[in-house]
């Protein structure tokens, strides 16, 4: 493929911020091919190039696909440009087909190796550092060792866990250094996983490195102290306070374990962020409402000089082909309403919210959020490949972070 002309185009929804964003992914692709990246909005001339290759990061970016097929008088059939579909966006779902593309690459662009799942995979992983925006990215680890059961990235989209050797990540660092980049990505699914973690950021340190990001697993996260009192907020998956649900679900922390190290994290950083999936198979959310009063007991057994701030996110449950939940039952959002009611009032009463969030149950938000994007996502992530139809006729000016009831509600009609 790499003698062809490509032309790359990133899918991200309309009013995504991409001036300050890398897509590490769609960037190590561009470079290999010496291609071009376009967002779908733009207008372009394609008459120069053989392939169109479509970055497509999440399932709701399929929905931006036809719009620029559209704009740039590119029919399905009797064209002169091949189109080929990546990303891991579309690497794990069933509607992804000739329908549209000619190809579909799953898995890693560097990768000589086919696994079980039909994926592209590499053994060593050699990616040059990407540099833009004054900073840089520099990929540590690919995968990830630990399977929890609702994670897609770590049984299918992922692959084998593998490391970059310390050597390569040192003079990949100088090289970085001596542009006079110091802010860098250590790009990692789990970055204190990271065998070398300790020599890692020793070396970083030395050469007065700053670290940008830093998430981790909570049961490694101790592994990063010395970065941690430079860091603003520490990013944290939780998924469920309820200790069985967790578990079940392949994290393996107790309770016990889980507030000892928040505890301990407070002692390092002022604002932990964590994320927390709401439907998980007989989750038992009297626990959470416990967790958010022990949270406020912590918070105020802490030096009051230090300003200490929790937030979490908390998505839907999303079964995913490939893991042992794929066939759970999806969210209730009848019971997320009454949920997410209570929860607001447990944050307000534990000072971690001091009003509720204004129209919060009558805004669409986020896609895959609200009750009817929600059930557009899950279509999109188990459809087969008639949704296409349904895609074109309901979204043709394709998606910002948010869609109108309007339109999920044609799409949902027509794919009934």
């Amino acid at each position: 493929m790499t003698h062809e002309k490509w032309l790359l185009i990133d899918t991200v929804p309309r009013g995504f911020t991409r001036t300050l964003t890398i897509n590490p992914g769609l960037e190590f692709v561009s470079s290999q091919l010496n291609a071009p990246i376009v967002h779908w909005t733009d207008k372009v001339n394609i008459d120069n190039f053989d392939t169109i290759g479509f970055n497509i990061y999440y399932p709701l970016h399929l929905l931006n696909v036809y719009p620029f097929l559209v704009s740039h008088n590119i029919a399905n059939k009797h064209r002169n440009v091949k189109l080929v579909a990546g990303g891991q966006g579309v690497s794990n779902l069933k509607c992804v087909d000739n329908t549209v593309f000619d190809e579909l690459f799953k898995g890693e662009f560097d990768g000589t190796i086919i696994d079980k799942n039909g994926f592209h995979r590499t053994s060593d992983i050699l990616s040059e550092p990407i540099i833009k925006y004054n900073k840089s990215i520099i990929e540590v680890t690919r995968g990830c060792k630990y399977k929890c059961s609702f994670c897609e990235y770590g049984h299918v989209l992922g692959g084998k866990y593998r490391e970059k050797n310390i050597s390569l990540l040192k003079t990949q660092i100088d090289q970085v250094s001596l542009k006079g980049i110091r802010s860098i990505n250590l790009f990692s699914m789990n970055l204190a996983g990271y065998s070398r973690i300790d020599e890692l950021l020793s070396y970083c340190i030395y050469k007065k490195i700053h670290i940008l990001n830093i998430t981790s697993c909570l049961s490694d996260i101790k592994k990063l102290e010395p970065i941690l009192p430079k860091m603003n907020c520490v990013r944290i998956g939780v998924e469920s306070f309820d200790e069985q649900t967790r578990l079940k679900a392949g994290k393996h922390l107790s309770d016990t374990e889980l507030f000892n190290t928040l505890d301990w994290l407070l002692d390092k950083v002022g604002y932990i962020y964590m994320y927390l999936i709401f439907g998980l198979p007989d989750d038992n959310y009297n626990n959470w409402f416990k967790s958010l009063d022990n949270l406020h007991t912590l918070k105020l057994q802490k030096d009051f000089s230090k300003k200490i701030k929790f937030d979490f996110s908390i998505t839907p449950f999303e079964p995913s082909l490939g893991t042992p939940l794929e066939n759970a039952n999806q969210v209730n959002f009848q019971e997320r309403i009454l949920f997410r009611r209570s929860w607001v009032d447990s944050m307000i009463k534990n000072n971690f919210l001091s009003k509720p969030y204004p129209n919060a149950e009558k805004s669409p938000g986020r896609f895959g959020r609200g009750e009817i994007s929600y059930q557009v996502l899950m279509s999109l992530k188990t459809g087969d490949p008639s949704i296409w139809t349904a895609i074109k006729s309901s979204f043709p000016n394709g998606s910002t972070l948010s869609l109108s009831k309007s339109s999920c509600k044609k799409y949902l009609n027509m794919v009934k």
